[in-house]
Parts: C-alpha cells; sequence; structure tokens
C-alpha cells in the first residue's frame, strides 16, 4: 500500500482512474450473469420448485431476480436490510412461496445465525443469488479510506463467507 500526499494529483486522478474501471467491470460481470439468467431458458426450466436465495433482494438486480425465478415456480429466500421493501418484492412474487429474512450481510457475526435461518425456512437451498453490495458515489480523493474498506468487505470478502 502507498500513502498519497494531498500534492499529488496524478496520483489520485490514476486511483480514480483505477476505481472507475474496476467498477464498470464489476457492472460488466452482474450484466453478464443477468443476461445469461434471463437469456437461457434451460436454467429457467431447472429452477421450477427450487429453492432460491437470494441476497440484495429489495432493488435492482436482485429484485428483478426475485420476480422472474418466482415466474418460474421457484421458492424463495429474500435477504437484504430493508425489510419494508423486502416485503413489498415478496407480494410482487406471489404466488410463489417467499421467506423474507432481513439482515445486514456486512455483520459478519450475523452470517452463520443467518444460514441457519435460511436453512429453516426450507430445508435446503438450491442456488444462492449473492448479490448483495453497496457502492460509494464519490471521488476517491473525497472518500476516507474506511468506506472503502467497508465496501470491500461487503462488495468482496462477504460473498465468499455466506457460501
Amino acid at each position: 500500500m502507498f500513502a498519497l500526499k494531498r500534492d499529488q494529483p496524478n496520483e489520485l486522478k490514476n486511483l480514480e482512474t483505477l476505481r472507475n474501471k474496476i467498477s464498470a467491470q464489476v457492472r460488466q460481470i452482474i450484466l453478464l450473469v443477468s443476461l445469461c439468467i434471463f437469456a437461457a431458458p434451460k436454467l429457467m426450466k431447472s429452477i421450477k420448485h427450487k429453492t432460491i436465495w437470494i441476497t440484495g433482494a429489495s432493488s435492482g438486480i436482485g429484485r428483478a431476480l426475485a420476480i422472474a425465478f418466482s415466474k418460474e415456480n421457484a421458492q424463495l429466500i429474500l435477504t437484504s436490510r430493508n425489510e419494508k421493501k423486502l416485503n413489498e418484492v415478496a407480494e410482487l412474487c406471489k404466488p410463489a412461496k417467499c421467506f423474507v429474512l432481513p439482515a445486514d450481510l456486512s455483520e459478519t457475526i450475523e452470517l452463520s445465525q443467518l444460514v441457519k435461518k435460511a436453512m429453516d425456512c426450507t430445508g435446503q437451498i438450491d442456488l444462492l443469488m449473492n448479490n448483495a453490495g453497496r457502492s460509494q458515489r464519490s471521488l476517491a480523493k473525497e472518500t476516507d479510506i474506511r468506506i472503502d474498506r467497508q465496501l470491500f468487505e461487503l462488495n468482496s470478502f462477504q460473498c465468499n463467507r455466506i457460501n
């Protein structure tokens, strides 16, 4: 790791450029995965009557996945921090069976208990759509390194811990 001094604008610009490239690559990966799910009829047929746990299910891609999977008669476990929005998504997914399991995945202590609760809902999990994540919309030079560490913890490390 290196330290940036305030009088090093080129290094800050390079760091911001790197951050933007990484963000763009992550968005492309998410888009690719989403396209595979929506464009592959074989996959959609194979999820009928399966249990799918979707993290980050209250909005965006997670919400869209929940709705799409519900149309294929999948049983869903929906997780995000916002219980109200999860309940709204569950309503959109009717008549599919949905379990709302609110949780903040950035809380490491909670993960083992969360997995147990998810298993208790249905007895098994056939597919995990690990979609939870956050972003920061500010320049690197304006963002405290603690924020970057929190984002990386949730968006990278927590995905591996929940598996």
